[in-house]
C-alpha cells in the first residue's frame, strides 16, 4: 500500500465514511482489470474512471462509470469551450499519478460528475495505487469533493 492510498484512508476514516479497500492482485487500469483481479465481487456497471481534463484555461476532473465513454460535445456546453484529456506526463506533473491510479478524492479541482454515478448502490474507483480499488457510496464520495453533477455521457 503507498502513501496516497494512506492519506485517502485517513481522509475517509476523519469524515467517519464507509469504505472498502479492494486489493486487485495485480496493476489495474481498466475495467477488465478490475473484473479479472478483484479480490471480491465487483459489479461491472460499478467500476467508475476519474479523467483529469484541461480546458477554458484550467484542469478540472470529470468522473463517470467505467464503460462509459465521455461526450465531448456535452463536455464543452458545461465547461465552455473544448476541453482536452491530460497527457499521461500532464497527469504525473500535476497530481503525481500514473494512469490508472488516479482518485477523485485526492484532486483539489473541481470535479464533472456524470449523473449516471449517482444512481449507483455503490462505486469502485482508482485508490492511488494501481493495487487497490476503493468502493463506496456515490453519496460518500460527494462528501470529499468539490463537485458539479452533470450529463456528459
Amino acid at each position: 500500500m503507498n502513501k496516497k492510498l494512506e492519506k485517502t484512508i485517513e481522509k475517509l476514516r476523519e469524515k467517519n465514511l464507509k469504505f472498502k479497500i479492494v486489493d486487485l492482485n495485480g496493476p489495474a487500469v481498466s475495467v477488465k482489470d478490475v473484473m479479472e483481479r478483484a479480490d471480491i465481487s465487483v459489479n461491472e456497471e460499478e467500476i467508475c474512471k476519474t479523467l483529469l481534463l484541461k480546458g477554458n484555461g484550467r484542469i478540472f476532473g470529470v468522473f463517470l462509470k467505467g464503460t462509459d465513454k465521455l461526450d465531448f460535445k456535452k463536455l464543452k456546453k458545461v465547461v465552455g469551450k473544448k476541453a482536452r484529456l491530460l497527457k499521461k506526463e500532464e497527469i504525473k506533473e500535476n497530481f503525481g499519478f500514473e494512469l490508472g491510479e488516479v482518485c477523485p478524492l485526492f484532486l483539489d479541482i473541481e470535479i464533472i460528475v456524470d449523473k449516471r454515478v449517482l444512481e449507483l448502490k455503490n462505486v469502485n474507483m482508482g485508490s492511488g495505487d494501481l493495487l487497490y480499488g476503493i468502493e463506496m457510496s456515490p453519496g460518500d464520495i460527494l462528501k470529499c469533493i468539490n463537485y458539479k453533477i452533470e450529463d456528459v455521457v
